[in-house]
């Protein structure tokens, strides 16, 4: 399976804003300010907009769709990380949920909604930390206590990681407890 082409992101944001430019007949002060637009517009628009730039790009339609959906307009959305204690919490309380992944995004989004995320970064970025709690949940219930010996400089992010595991199974376990008793 071969690499796909892929699209230079000025080249395609410098295109975006001139086809827009156009469409719209207004100017634009920035890239977000399009893509703002953009998001505005009908769907028979946005078919119509994603013609001519594919066009204007020798591309298929469904490669730039694609790169704009899921690599350009990601630059419009803040660093997860800097809310990641946050999203940490919201999963602790709902771990025990089958839908723990949606319900952890919805509550995330919602609380910040003047922010525009990218709902795919979110949603990754969640599934991202679950299995990492999985993970150090499983090497705590098999023992693996010997990456604590490892040099104290690369064990501080995994120290935090462990103890949140640990205040989730205390959660869990509380949870289970108070619910066998009802």
């Amino acid at each position: 399976m071969g690499r796909l082409p892929t699209i230079d992101r000025k080249v395609f944001g410098q295109v975006f804003m001139q086809q827009m430019q156009l469409m719209c007949n207004q100017s634009f002060d920035s890239d977000q300010h399009v893509s703002l637009v953009f998001q505005n517009l009908s769907n028979t628009q946005r078919a119509v907009c994603w013609q001519k730039l594919a066009l204007a790009l020798n591309k298929e339609v469904q490669p730039v769709k694609d790169f704009y959906y899921n690599t350009w307009i990601r630059q419009f959305s803040p660093d997860l990380d800097l809310f990641k204690k946050e999203i940490e919490e919201i999963v602790s309380e709902t771990i025990c949920d089958p839908k723990c992944v949606q319900i952890v995004c919805e509550r995330f989004t919602a609380r910040y909604k003047h922010i525009q995320f990218h709902m795919k970064a979110v949603n990754q970025f969640v599934r991202k930390l679950i299995s990492l709690l999985v993970f150090l949940l499983i090497l705590l219930i098999f023992g693996f206590f010997d990456i604590l010996l490892l040099p104290i400089t690369a064990t501080n992010n995994l120290l935090n990681e462990i103890l949140i595991v640990l205040s989730i199974v205390r959660q869990l376990v509380y949870s289970s407890i108070s619910h066998s008793e009802l």
